[in-house]
């Protein structure tokens, strides 16, 4: 759903309507999982759209209906698979890295036939298109999730959703190291308010447990 939504709209305001994850994880979480609603949450949640909006919206940005349709299903699936990751949770005799191996391996068989259908298999590979692939499948899918799974057990979700503010930040900080591009006031502040966001979130008892790690 994410590459559909990118290939609808663009990419700032695909961020933002995948910035509405941590509210479907507060409002599932809730549900499923029995925690809390804070008003923490909510004021952390309602902080990091609007940092995502000063960092990434421009006077440009114009909308699809099904880009935006897309977006938001690519966002409830997410937000209801880290609730549901964490509610069933790793199978005690299974290691995070064969449960991170069939997740992948089982999504990926669910989307084969449907690519086939639509895209058809690629007529021709050089090697840039094979090492950007094993780029994809090895950091960008494996280890990535082997991290993202390790950190569902660990905290708590809604913290975990809120860290994909952190998303857009890091491409913005990315595109000023590699290609040049330059940071406005807007943007600044933007990028303040997404960690200020993503500080709110970190419940406080695991602030002070990482301050006497540290200590």
């Amino acid at each position: 759903m994410a590459e559909v939504t990118a290939g609808y709209l663009p990419g700032g305001t695909a961020s933002l309507i995948m910035a509405c994850q941590p509210i479907i994880v507060i409002l599932l979480s809730t549900c499923i999982l029995k925690t809390s609603l804070t008003i923490k949450h909510i004021i952390s949640a309602i902080l990091g759209i609007i940092g995502i909006s000063l960092l990434v919206l421009n006077s440009t940005t114009s909308l699809n209906w099904q880009g935006v349709i897309a977006g938001f299903a690519g966002c409830g699936c997410m937000a209801l698979g880290i609730v549901l990751t964490k509610y069933w949770n790793r199978p005690s005799n299974l290691s995070l890295l064969s449960f991170t191996g069939w997740q992948l391996t089982l999504g990926g068989l669910m989307l084969l036939p449907v690519t086939i259908s639509i895209e058809g298999l690629p007529q021709h590979l050089t090697v840039t298109n094979i090492l950007g692939y094993s780029y994809l499948c090895i950091i960008g899918a494996v280890f990535s999730y082997i991290i993202w799974f390790r950190g569902i057990e660990k905290l708590p979700v809604v913290t975990i959703s809120f860290l994909g503010f952190l998303s857009a930040l890091s491409a913005c900080i990315l595109g000023y190291l590699f290609l040049k591009q330059t940071f406005s006031l807007l943007q600044i502040l933007g990028s303040c308010t997404i960690i200020i966001a993503v500080w709110l979130s970190i419940p406080r008892n695991q602030i002070r447990k990482n301050h006497n790690t540290t200590v």
